[in-house]
């Protein structure tokens, strides 16, 4: 079932993305679940996974499944904020298009396909629509330069 709403606040969380409307949290689901864990993983068969399932797949298959990927949201591939997540990573990265990218079983994606998987995934769990939202606000760091915060709004 879609919803439609006048409004809904997403913070695309680095760990998890909850959506709100008219400030109070939307259950992403059937379980209610107010979090979504911002982790999506690729399957030996070609599939995908999010949220839940994708972070518990972490443990096993580390290179094909990717969390925390918005700490590299427009950084350079050899600059130092790369660099750092690298040394605490097991993704395998690439540029692409001058950006970082990760390497999977299903191809490179970069932190801001990521951004835009996982927002598509909660609005698809909150049962609305991308089409019936007229205002969507999206939170990010306050630390976001402008280019970050542009990459971010493409993303959507």
């Amino acid at each position: 079932m879609r919803r439609e709403t006048a409004a809904l606040g997403l913070d695309l969380g680095t760990t998890n993305t909850p959506l709100a409307s008219l400030g109070r949290p939307m259950p992403l689901g059937e379980t209610g679940a107010v979090l979504l864990p911002s982790a999506i993983a690729f399957l030996p068969s070609g599939t995908m996974l999010g949220g839940e399932p994708a972070k518990n797949r972490r443990a096993i298959d580390p290179t094909n499944t990717l969390v925390s990927t918005k700490r590299v949201l427009g950084v350079a591939p050899g600059s130092p904020e790369a660099q750092r997540f690298a040394a605490t990573s097991s993704h395998v990265f690439e540029a692409r298009e001058g950006e970082v990218a990760f390497r999977t079983r299903c191809g490179a994606f970069r932190p801001r396909d990521v951004a835009r998987i996982v927002a598509t995934q909660a609005l698809t769990l909150a049962g609305v629509s991308s089409l019936s939202v007229p205002l969507l606000v999206v939170g990010v760091p306050a630390t976001y330069d402008h280019d970050r915060r542009q990459l971010v709004l493409r993303a959507m």
